[in-house]
């Protein structure tokens, strides 16, 4: 602005050399020269500033313009979740009305189920709780009819293996009663039953080797080895025929005790079927062990000692210690008196008389 002034100010100088009047018209046309610069100046300032403050306007609209699109878009996003979350919920509650029916058919079957489990498990205690009286009856037949001292402790053991499996405190007062009956059971002395027939067993299979009473005797021979000895020689020719004459002439001379009650000799089948009878009373004695029977075992044991004395030779070790061992069985104490067990058996049953919904 300085550097346009310059000319200005010279150019009077120059004019106060020329004449007065001419230099007064020079310098008011200067003077309206530079009002008119200085106005252009000044629009042309004002111009500037003007095109400045367009620009910054424009500039300002714009920034609105782009914040204004981004407000839009945000919106735009803003209405689109707003109708995804309306059209979920919509769904939601759809869903949620066309699952009501499965759900509430849901419900009902796991109800039925719970009932159905509750009602297996009460099926399954009712027949524990069968199984157990019929063990506990079981011990009381074994204890008072068949002496059977063993399967009553097995009856009574697993009968309460069932009761502490159902773990029913209602239940206490019959697994008392049991522990007693179990108590009393194993204070009493019980033989062995095992020992008893398999001692008898022995026996029975000793019958055959038994000596008879004026048992028949080739002289000088046993008549078995004799048989064999022709059987064996025969067949060699005319000169062992007179051995064979004199054997048959030696089984016709027969030697037997007179020293004693004089008993009928037997064929050699009649032994065997003494053997057989004296076996079959012994085994009708072993029968009679197993079903705790001592009535019958004495009666059995009687009638085969009276077998052996009657038949087979009681001076003889082999049939002494035979008739000692039947003594020694009669001896055994079978006849045992169990105790009654029948005590957690009733107490059972007045459980349930009661009504106890066991």
């Amino acid at each position: 602005m300085s550097k346009q002034k310059d000319p200005v100010v010279s150019e009077p100088v120059e004019v106060k050399q020329s004449s007065g009047g001419k230099g007064l018209s020079i310098v008011a046309i200067l003077l309206a020269i530079v009002a008119l610069a200085g106005s252009g100046w000044l629009m042309w300032q004002n111009e500037i500033v003007k095109q400045r403050d367009d620009a910054t306007l424009r500039v300002g609209l714009s920034e609105i313009t782009g914040k204004l699109e981004l407000f839009d878009a945000s919106l735009s996003n803003l209405r689109q979740d707003t109708l995804e979350m309306v059209n979920e919920d919509q769904l939601e509650l759809v869903l949620v009305e066309a699952l009501n029916p499965v759900s509430d058919r849901q419900t009902e079957i796991e109800s039925a189920l719970e009932k159905l489990r509750d009602a297996n498990v009460n099926r399954r205690d009712l027949v524990l709780l069968e199984d157990a009286e019929q063990l506990l009856g079981m011990a009381v037949r074994s204890a008072s009819i068949t002496k059977d001292a063993s399967a009553a402790e097995l009856a009574l053991l697993q009968a309460d293996e069932i009761f502490a499996e159902l773990s029913d405190a209602r239940l206490a007062p019959v697994r008392a009663k049991l522990g007693n009956d179990l108590q009393a059971l194993r204070a009493v002395e019980v033989p062995d039953i095992e020992l008893v027939a398999s001692r008898l067993s022995g026996l029975i299979q000793a019958v055959p080797d038994l000596p008879l009473l004026n048992e028949p005797m080739a002289e000088g021979a046993n008549p078995a080895s004799l048989d064999q000895n022709v059987e064996s020689e025969s067949g060699q020719g005319w000169r062992d025929i007179g051995k064979e004459l004199w054997a048959d002439i030696k089984t016709m001379v027969q030697i037997q005790k007179v020293d004693q009650k004089v008993t009928p000799l037997l064929a050699p089948e009649q032994r065997y079927f003494l053997d057989l009878n004296l076996q079959l009373i012994l085994q009708r004695a072993n029968l009679a062990i197993w079903q705790r029977a001592p009535g019958q075992v004495q009666r059995d044991l009687t009638e085969a000692i009276s077998w052996t004395q009657q038949y087979f030779d009681t001076n003889d070790a082999q049939v002494l210690s035979f008739l000692s061992s039947l003594r020694e069985l009669q001896d055994e104490g079978l006849d045992v008196e169990l105790p009654d067990l029948s005590g957690s058996y009733s107490e059972l049953k007045n459980l349930k008389l009661e009504g106890s919904s066991l």
